[in-house]
This record gives C-alpha cells, sequence and structure tokens, in this order.
C-alpha cells in the first residue's frame, strides 16, 4: 500500500472481508473432496475373520471418518486428508489390523503428500505394523501378498468422495 493513512477510509465490510478470506484460506474446507490430498481407504474383507483395528498412525494428516471393526464378508471406507488448518501438507499413515482369531496382522500404507504422488502398500505381520506399512509405501502398482491361508492386495481406484481411493482385499 503506498498511503498507510487511506487504511483508515477502509470500510468495516472490507476489513472484514480480507480477515474472513484469510480464515477461509487457512481452515479447510468441509467437503471431503474439496480437501487438499483427500483419500477414501476401503478395506475389503472376504474372510471369515473379523478385522480389527490395531493402530493408526499418521505421519500427515487425519481422519475425517474413521474404521473400528470391519465384519467378516464385508467391505468398510475411512476418509482421511489434510488437517483442518495445515498449510502444504497432505495425508500420509498406516493402517494395522489384527485378523480376528489369528496372529497375523495386515498392514495398510498410504500416501498423497503435497509434494509427490500417490502411493500404497500391503504388508502381513504379527503385530502393530502400521509405522511399517507406511514406510513400504512406495508406488501405485497393484501389491499382491500371500501370508499361509490368506492374500492382501491393493489398487488405486477413482472415487467421487475423495480425489483418490486405494482398495484393500484381503481374502482366504
Amino acid at each position: 500500500m503506498n498511503n498507510p493513512e487511506k487504511a483508515g477510509s477502509w470500510s468495516f465490510d472490507f476489513v472484514s472481508g480480507r480477515i474472513n478470506g484469510f480464515q477461509r484460506l487457512f481452515s479447510g474446507a468441509n467437503n471431503v473432496r474439496d480437501r487438499h490430498r483427500s483419500l477414501c481407504l476401503t478395506i475389503v474383507n472376504a474372510t471369515n475373520k473379523n478385522l480389527l483395528l490395531d493402530h493408526s498412525h499418521f505421519d500427515s494428516g487425519s481422519y475425517v471418518q474413521s474404521f473400528a471393526k470391519i465384519p467378516a464378508g464385508t467391505a468398510e471406507a475411512a476418509l482421511v486428508a489434510n488437517k483442518q488448518g495445515s498449510f502444504c501438507c497432505g495425508v500420509s499413515g498406516g493402517l494395522s489390523f489384527k485378523i480376528e482369531g489369528t496372529n497375523t496382522h495386515i498392514g495398510c500404507g498410504f500416501t498423497n503428500p503435497h509434494w509427490g504422488g500417490y502411493k500404497f502398500s500391503a504388508l502381513f505381520g504379527n503385530k502393530d505394523i502400521s509405522e511399517e506399512a507406511y514406510h513400504h509405501a512406495k508406488g501405485n502398482e497393484p501389491v499382491i501378498r500371500k501370508e499361509g491361508e490368506f492374500e492382501l492386495q491393493v489398487r488405486q481406484h477413482e472415487t467421487n468422495v475423495a480425489q483418490m481411493g486405494y482398495v484393500w482385499t484381503l481374502t482366504q
């Protein structure tokens, strides 16, 4: 501004509009698809055993809608995105589910960072492997892993509820 004295003549509506504009810029969007780098994470449990969420690890971002238990023979989806009010970050992390009645855990890693591309992973383990799953997210080509009687695969898919979606399918 060339003449700071003119600031006194600005109308309240003008100043209020500027402040509200900055608040909207940093407060995030209410619609998940409009949130920066949002993902829809779908787990298809095509087994006869329930999946119990062990742990969720976030390097960045947070849940918009989370998982709990995924009953046998069903599919559940969760939504993740950048945190409301965050700046220049996306969402990245990992999930770990215990296959009920076994000592087997599955890990689902995901990334959709501000700088970088879509990546995911699928792992088996014998404990909480949410952070390990995040660190193994390397690309977006379909992945298939086998462990004993179980097979876990992940693929990327288009969705209309988030900017992108990943689907993990566990079969027996």
